[in-house]
């Protein structure tokens, strides 16, 4: 019994009450990328040749109803039809952490982070067959971990 109270307090203190009291709405605007961005997303493209992205964006805002105020938290890359893959991108403006999932369909699919720090970008990514995943950290053009799992 002082385990489901103990979750039920912990969802309490992390679900519900930071939300108490506050009227917050998600709003999403169609958009392209700004100058800056489009920098951000140049220089990954630089340090990796086949990283795709599409200026066409939607931005994602926490919106506070009693004083209006909206904050960007998330931008979602919007690709369309220029793919005959399913390809996530989201990108969180205040940590430049662009996260993406990839798939073919059953035969190859994938998941990764990348950071784009000022002097460095870190891609973290794990991609699977049907038969082996690849695990791989690289920091520019350095490998830093490169793993198979079958």
């Amino acid at each position: 019994m002082k385990i489901k109270s103990l979750i039920f307090v912990s969802l309490f203190v992390l679900i519900i009450f930071p939300a108490y009291g506050q009227d917050l709405r998600i709003h999403k605007e169609d958009s392209v990328m700004t100058n800056e961005e489009v920098a951000i997303f140049e220089k990954i493209k630089k340090a990796y040749p086949s990283f795709n992205y599409s200026k066409e964006i939607v931005r994602i805002f926490r919106v506070d109803e009693k004083s209006k105020n909206k904050k960007l938290i998330l931008v979602e890359i919007n690709f369309g039809e220029k793919i005959t893959q399913y390809y996530d991108m989201f990108y969180e403006p205040d940590s430049r952490i662009i996260r993406f999932k990839y798939g073919t369909g059953s035969s190859y699919r994938g998941e990764g982070a990348i950071i784009a720090g000022e002097k460095i970008i870190i891609n973290s990514s794990k991609g699977c067959s049907q038969s082996a995943c690849e695990v791989l950290v690289t920091a520019g053009k350095k490998i830093i971990i490169e793993q198979i799992v079958e």
